[in-house]
């Protein structure tokens, strides 16, 4: 059986894990936006992450369970041979299992307007997707090929 102590630092560590993981990213944006790095607008979503990457890993203590990665492969979603598999961003992977992974996409939007059209497209296609799907689930769980979804 496991520590005590391993317990409440593991319990710690998976309370917040988003909030943990995109605390590394702020610090790493916040520490770009000092640093002014060269950023080729040519290819800008991919620059910009190439440049994020060291700088969340030197936010990071190096005791966390996980490293960031730029580039990563989902081999997971990849279809059959001689298909490649598709490309994260950027994401978080886990030491013990490195198939699992936090997968973060870059977007840069240049103006409101793209923002709030991407924001509603977010919230359309996943958000209420992933709600809709969840309310599904349990609406069939207990009252099967009958439910009524309101989003």
């Amino acid at each position: 059986m496991p520590s005590l102590d391993f317990v409440l630092l593991a319990e710690a560590w998976c309370r917040d894990q988003s909030a943990i993981l995109l605390g590394f990213v702020w610090q790493a944006y916040d520490q770009m936006r000092r640093d002014i790095p060269s950023i080729d607008e040519r290819d800008l979503e991919r620059s910009i992450t190439q440049r994020l990457e060291p700088r969340i890993r030197s936010a990071m203590s190096g005791d966390e369970p996980f490293y960031v990665q730029h580039g990563s492969f989902e081999r997971e979603k990849m279809k059959a041979s001689p298909a490649q598999p598709p490309q994260n961003d950027m994401a978080f992977i886990l030491w013990t299992d490195e198939r699992i992974m936090w997968p973060l996409e870059a977007k840069v939007l240049e103006t409101a307007v793209a923002v709030s059209e991407y924001a509603r497209a977010i919230r359309n296609n996943y958000l209420i997707n992933c709600l809709v799907t969840f309310a599904v689930f349990q609406l069939e769980k207990h009252t099967p090929r009958r439910f009524t979804v309101i989003t």
